[in-house]
This record gives C-alpha cells, structure tokens and sequence, in this order.
C-alpha cells in the first residue's frame, strides 16, 4: 500500500480552497487539478509499504501526538514547484508555522525511532492545487491576481493515508488518525 501522513483539512476549508481551484481555471490551460476530497498538508510521504511496516506508522503516529496541542494555521498565499515546463501550483499556510515545524521535527523523530530514515529534504508545508499545470502567463503575474482568503485551519489531528486509484481517479483514504492531546 502507497501511503503519506498529513493533516486532513474541514469541509469549509476545503469550499474555500475549491473556489481558488476555479479562479485559477483563468489562467492555466491544461493541469491535473486536485480532488476537493483529496486536499490535505503532507507532513511526510512514506511511499510502498507491507502492513508490518504500516503498524510502525501508526505507532509513530500514536507516540507523535502525545507531545502535541491542537494548533492553528491560516491558508497563506500562492505558490508552486517549476516542474520543466510545467507547474505544481500550491496554496502555503502561515499563522503558528513554529508549532507545524515542531510538528514535523516530532513526527520524524518517532519516524525514525520506528525504522523509518529522516526526511532529508526541506520541509515546505502547502496545499496542492494543481499538478503539471500550463501557465498561461507567468507564475508572478496569476499569484498577483489572484486573493488567497486568510481561512483558518484546525490543526487537532494527524493521520495516516492510502493513495490508490479507483476507477481512474487518484483517492485518499484516512486508515488511521489521532487526535492531538
């Protein structure tokens, strides 16, 4: 099974973030856009695991939010990964960014502690949008166009997700969550 751990995103959350999919429609001629279902903030992809190693997560998962107080982010502003000539764009979060980094600092801890090596990479916390977007102007000139509401984000929980395909489409499902204590 293929799976990540992330924050899951409310329903009003996820409106909010739907109506910004729809704005960008405007300048992007051709991209996958994201699920309003699948919207979420990753904290580490784990990739193909066994269910052995599918326990450890969830351990992880348990002993990471012992240490953690519920929290709140915002949605931020626009942003994305230059892929050749194509685009992910992304939606950042901004407000209580030191308490998401602690966060994934514990999370990867535990990680580790289960088997699992450290993240190497720089953590950039973001909401996907779009992926292998065609820009129909520049990158600059969209985000400069386009308001990204200051919606507020819950941060209460932690889960672990599976990412399969169903009948073509690209579904999460959450196979384990806590909540923060």
């Amino acid at each position: 099974m293929r799976l990540f751990i992330a924050i899951e995103l409310d329903s009003q959350v996820k409106r909010v973030l739907t109506d910004i999919q729809l704005n960008l429609k405007d300048s992007i001629s051709k991209g996958n856009y994201t699920s309003s279902d699948n919207f979420h903030i990753t904290l580490r992809f784990i990739g193909e695991v066994n269910e052995d190693e599918a326990e450890k997560l969830k351990k992880a998962i348990d002993d990471t939010v012992q240490q953690i107080q519920p929290f709140t982010l915002y949605l931020g502003g626009l942003g994305h990964f230059p892929r050749k000539n194509k685009e992910i764009i992304w939606v950042g979060v901004k407000g209580k960014a030191e308490k998401l980094f602690k966060l994934k600092e514990q999370l990867e801890t535990e990680l580790e502690v289960s088997g699992f090596s450290k993240e190497e990479q720089d953590y950039i916390p973001h909401i996907t949008m779009v992926r292998q977007a065609l820009l129909e102007k520049g990158f600059d000139e969209i985000k400069a166009d386009l308001r990204v509401p200051e919606e507020k984000i819950a941060v209460k929980s932690l889960s672990l997700m599976e990412s399969k395909r169903v009948e073509g489409d690209l579904v999460y499902t959450a196979i384990h969550k806590r909540d923060f204590h």
